[in-house]
């Protein structure tokens, strides 16, 4: 179960601390994301997400289409059952659900790194409106608190909600789409060793 997202947190220091625990890192990917709705909307009312997502590496693109299902309710934690299928190509998949008659209701887009660390994965997100922090796993408190998470804000919201959040905060009109400039975009993909062929920026 995610305990939260942390926000505003050092990764240059949060970092060292999960060397020093042994954690494994898995290393940086940059994700594209494709938002789709009905017209009119209707998945959103209903709790539903339809998503393509391309997953950039250093080496390589894969893809993957998701469907969130509504949560279940009366449970202490926000559980949702997910269908997924792995294409081999975003533009076509992109292309299928357009002939369907869905249409891109939002993109968004961020960088990740993940650790693991015993039977906690920990997710170090860029986006363009913060850095956050989410733990998925077990004994979460437990390696929150080693980690010194538990200093920081938190927030179980999805980052569509903290973004609006952030707009608001901001005196910005609601945008669903969070995305980088493209200096930013290529400056962060340089930082961080990722390369972005042209499928993956036509995406």
């Amino acid at each position: 179960m995610p305990l939260g997202k942390a926000q505003d947190v050092d990764f240059s220091f949060l970092e060292a601390q999960l060397e020093a625990e042994g954690a494994d890192n898995l290393g940086w990917v940059f994700e594209r994301n494709l938002v789709f709705e009905t017209t009119p909307p209707s998945l959103h009312a209903q709790g539903k997400l339809l998503r393509l997502r391309a997953n950039c590496t250093s080496t390589d693109v894969h893809y993957l289409t998701t469907l969130k299902l509504q949560a279940r309710a009366n449970t202490q934690y926000k559980i949702c059952e997910e269908l997924e299928v792995v294409p081999t190509s975003g533009q076509q998949m992109n292309a299928f659900l357009l002939g369907l008659g869905y249409h891109v209701f939002a993109k968004y887009e961020k960088f990740r790194c993940s650790y693991r660390l015993g039977t906690v994965k920990i997710d170090l997100d860029i986006l363009p409106f913060g850095r956050f922090v989410e733990l998925e796993g077990g004994d979460l408190a437990v390696i929150a608190s080693k980690l010194g998470l538990q200093a920081y804000k938190t927030s179980v919201a999805s980052y569509h909600e903290l973004h609006k959040n952030w707009q608001a905060a901001h005196g910005q009109s609601f945008e669903p789409s969070f995305v980088f400039s493209d200096s930013e975009l290529h400056r962060l993909c340089a930082l961080l060793g990722i390369v972005l062929n042209d499928a993956t920026l036509q995406f």
